[in-house]
Formats: structure tokens, sequence, C-alpha cells
């Protein structure tokens, strides 16, 4: 490994965290095909969890806020200083008031667990869709690893 880092030294600082970062990640398994019935392959668990807290319902016209909260499992942490984006994909009769979140949207940036407020408003009643996409890091002490994820909420609003 000492050969590596200092061949690599010359390249910058993100090329080695790069490198270590394909070197200590596992391998992933592949998702099981449906109509595959001898797949024996497992999905790996994250070393994240993604909850949002909803209300029953969204009150036509009025702004929601609904709290997003990305929290990492040991020995992984969500830094401050690492990109971090959320791009919402509302549905035709719902609005965000912001379709873009990144870590200066975090409530408290020091907690363990990072917490954003994603504002929404339904411009109607009915079933509607938002959709999240997610890109960031999660690191530990040796190097941060790129994560993405997507969700879909439904959404009744009355």
């Amino acid at each position: 490994m000492t050969g590596l880092y200092n061949t690599l030294t010359f390249c910058g600082l993100s090329t080695v965290m790069a490198t270590l970062a394909l070197q200590a990640t596992p391998a992933r398994a592949t998702e099981p095909k449906a109509d595959d019935a001898k797949s024996t392959a497992a999905p790996v668990p994250k070393d994240y969890e993604i909850s949002v807290a909803l209300p029953d319902a969204l009150p036509v016209g009025t702004a929601t806020d609904l709290r997003i909260t990305i929290k990492p499992k040991a020995p992984y942490v969500l830094k401050v200083q690492t990109p971090f984006e959320v791009t919402l994909k509302p549905s035709v009769g719902l609005v965000a008031a912001k379709t873009k979140l990144t870590a200066k949207d975090f409530l408290d940036p020091k907690s363990e667990a990072k917490s954003i407020n994603a504002c929404v408003t339904a411009g109607q009643a009915g079933p509607q869709t938002l959709a999240a996409e997610f890109m960031f890091f999660l690191c530990t002490k040796e190097m941060c690893a790129r994560r993405t994820d997507k969700l879909e909420l439904q959404l009744p609003a009355k």
C-alpha cells in the first residue's frame, strides 16, 4: 500500500481518495432477476438509512415541510464539507419551494443524522407524488465513498 500511495501522491489527494475508496468498497451483489428462480444473490445492505416524516395528508394550498433524514451507520459519517444534493421532482399537482437541496439546507449540521426540510404545496386534492434523487458522500477516517439513492413518496392531498 505504501508504494501505491507514494506513486499516487504526485496526482493529488483526490486521486488517492478515489483509489482508496475503490479498494475499501466491498463488491456489491447483483439484484436477483425476477425470472431467475435459481438466483441466490441477496441485496447488499446499505450503510445508511433514509427516512421521511410525512403528514397523513397534505392540506391543499398550504405549504408543508417534509423532514428528510439520512442516518449513516457506523463507522460512517455524513460530513458537511463533502458534496450533498437532493433533487426533488414533484408531480403536476405539487409544487416544491426548492427543487435542489444542499448541505446548506441541513437543519443541524453538527448532528450525526442529517435532516433537511422539503417544503411542498399541493395545488389540488388527490394523490400526489414526490420523487427525490440523493447524491452524498459517507466518510470514515480513511476515505470517503459516493452514494446515490432514489425515493418516491406517495402523498395524498385533501
